[in-house]
């Protein structure tokens, strides 16, 4: 039993190699330089930053049996509670801290809930990804939050040790 189980996982990684190897080779002959040239590589990595910080995060959710809906809803309140505080003039570092912890709290009331109060995670998550969608929207009236102060918006305009923060 062991051996069909490990077979079948080398076979899951050997056709996921195998076909990102595909679409990178056929990337390369249809668009040549552009596709491998070190800007375009740097930015594939830009723009998928946070997905793979999140990624990280749910893979432990995930191998543990469970699910959370409300990743992506979290973290936009958190970012627009923080984008507020900067606003009404709260120091950057209280305002991203605060954010922080409030996105944690968020991640306690749903870990208490689930382990504790024995609720589904699909129905906690996404009991608090409807409320903090709500609540988005309600802070924001649906638009974007703007006049922030350089010292903030540079944090995602600058690098670290050569690594991009954007």
């Amino acid at each position: 039993m062991k051996d069909k189980m490990k077979l079948s996982v080398n076979n899951r990684e050997g056709t996921l190699i195998i076909t990102i190897s595909v679409i990178f080779v056929a990337m390369c002959i249809l668009k040549g330089e552009l596709f491998y040239a070190r800007s375009n590589i740097e930015a594939i990595f830009s723009n998928l930053a946070y997905d793979l910080l999140l990624a990280c995060g749910m893979t432990f959710v995930i191998i543990l049996g469970g699910v959370d809906l409300s990743v992506g809803a979290v973290l936009a309140l958190s970012g627009i509670i923080c984008t507020l505080m900067i606003q009404k003039g709260i120091n950057i570092v209280l305002a991203v801290g605060l954010g922080i912890l409030f996105g944690g709290a968020i991640g306690a009331v749903n870990g208490i809930l689930v382990s504790k109060a024995n609720v589904a995670p699909f129905v906690a998550t996404l009991g608090s990804q409807s409320i903090c969608r709500g609540a988005c929207y309600v802070l924001t009236s649906g638009y974007f939050v703007a006049g922030l102060t350089d010292a903030y918006t540079n944090i995602g305009r600058g690098s670290l040790l050569g690594v991009p923060n954007k």
